[in-house]
């Protein structure tokens, strides 16, 4: 210290008493100049829970660096070969609300690390654990030794420059018809299936957070009150219209931009057992099969590989919570998940044995944030069918089975919420009357509501494609 710091043994006393610490910013560059040596700096990664090397401080790449107060600029670099190399660990730490770094002396790299640095580089690092770790790691230190200390990244270029055109060389379809001269016939992706949950709300009364005495009672200071389970899920499948589906009561016949087409609805609730979510997307998967042969072209030459889209709306931040779990188990897996500040914008599910793949993917990716009832008012046509009405609150986690198996309607008080401070119009409950008395009980209502929240996404969605 009292060599780099040009000090007496007098001064050494007081400057030490004041002594604030070695600072690596600046006075480190100085130390690698003056004593002739490399620094390699290492550092720890909290999140991955990994050390690595960070810096790599250079004595011949260290330039204009002033040794001392009053030296001349160091411009010449060194002549010494083969300079020792010194390794150290950064450790960040706080003292008096000051950032301060700890640092260490490592003795062995490939210890603090678990991996093999190339002692000339030092940038490459290879796995000990890699079956080909020896014959990488010896085939890069002779290429290192033969290229004179340095490394040579080789450029092999095509014959011939390509233009980057991803819309194309991305869509085997759109690539196929450009080649020959039949871009007119390229369609939109026509047939997809739509869904939606409703959910029941689930009181928890959890208190949580930090603990705080008062009134001589300790009590947290944050409360969850409840949480919303699923109810219910439907899904419509738009299709190709084919005429053996009149005999069929399954499908519905309708007119679109594209055609006449062909709707159908699969529906599950809980009380098909705690699993039904899973039986849907099982369903799902097989519903996609014919999705995705009418979205075929009829000439078989043009070639078509689109994954079959979900179709939710406002699903990102609601749906996709209650059924990501259930994306992953032995029968399928996600294959890529799509997040876009905090939400998911796009999830790829591939079934394990037939290789089909789904995009759950919402709707308010094409639009700007507003209700389904508006969205279905909005870019759907004078005849698309309105929102039904459902008494969320009304309906609990604890009396959902008790309440739903009754045939009588709901009652005007049922419809009151809360949350909206708002209650039910004489007009809209006539209107909820008019169609309840279509079905058996609560349940079959329950049904209709969710299918129906899903048909009324067709006319908005065509029109938004076409």
């Amino acid at each position: 210290m009292c060599e780099f710091y040009n000090l007496t043994k007098k001064q050494y006393d007081t400057f030490i008493t004041a002594y604030k610490g070695f600072d690596v910013v600046d006075e480190l560059n100085k130390f690698i100049i003056k004593k002739m040596i490399n620094v390699n700096i290492f550092y720890y990664d909290n999140d991955g829970k990994f050390y690595y090397l960070g810096e790599r401080k250079q004595n011949n790449k260290i330039k204009n660096i002033r040794i001392e107060d009053n030296s001349e600029l160091q411009q010449d670099e060194p002549t010494v070969e083969n300079l020792p190399t010194f390794n150290i660990l950064l450790v960040s730490d706080t003292n008096e609300n000051q950032g301060i770094y700890h640092v260490f002396y490592v003795t062995s790299t490939d210890g603090l690390t678990r991996q093999k640095y190339c002692p000339h580089c030092y940038q490459q690092s290879f796995d000990p654990r890699d079956d080909h770790y020896k014959r990488d790691y010896q085939q890069h230190v002779s290429q290192y030794k033969i290229n004179n200390g340095k490394i040579i990244k080789k450029v092999k270029l095509d014959e011939q420059p390509f233009p980057y055109v991803p819309h194309i060389q991305r869509n085997e379809t759109y690539a196929y018809l450009l080649a020959n001269n039949a871009t007119q016939q390229f369609t939109p992706t026509q047939y997809y299936i739509t869904y939606d949950f409703e959910t029941i709300e689930c009181k928890i009364n959890t208190y949580f957070g930090k603990s705080i005495n008062k009134n001589d009672q300790n009590i947290r200071n944050s409360q969850w009150i409840s949480v919303l389970e699923p109810l219910s899920v439907a899904s419509t499948i738009k299709l190709k219209w084919k005429e053996y589906y009149n005999n069929d009561d399954q499908y519905k016949k309708i007119a679109t931009p594209f055609g006449d087409t062909a709707l159908k609805t699969i529906y599950y609730d809980l009380r098909q057992g705690d699993n039904f979510i899973t039986q849907w997307i099982e369903q799902v998967f097989e519903e996609a099969k014919q999705v995705s042969i009418d979205n075929n072209y009829d000439d078989d030459k043009i070639p078509y590989k689109q994954n079959v889209s979900i179709i939710g709306f406002n699903s990102r931040r609601f749906d996709q919570a209650l059924f990501s779990k259930y994306l992953h188990n032995d029968k399928w897996t996600i294959q890529s998940f799509i997040r876009s500040y905090g939400y998911g914008k796009q999830i790829v599910v591939e079934h394990k044995q037939t290789k089909q793949q789904i995009n759950f993917i919402d709707a308010m990716n094409y639009t700007q944030p507003t209700d389904l009832a508006s969205f279905a008012k909005d870019f759907g046509n004078k005849d698309n069918e309105s929102k039904g009405l459902f008494p969320y609150e009304g309906i609990t986690h604890d009396n959902y089975n008790q309440e739903l198996i009754k045939s009588q309607p709901f009652s005007i008080k049922a419809f009151d919420s809360q949350l909206k401070n708002k209650t039910m119009s004489d007009g809209d409950y006539l209107q909820y009357l008019s169609d309840a008395q279509n079905y058996a009980t609560r349940w079959d209502y329950l049904q209709h509501y969710n299918e129906l929240d899903t048909q009324i996404m067709i006319q908005p969605l065509d029109n938004l494609i076409n």
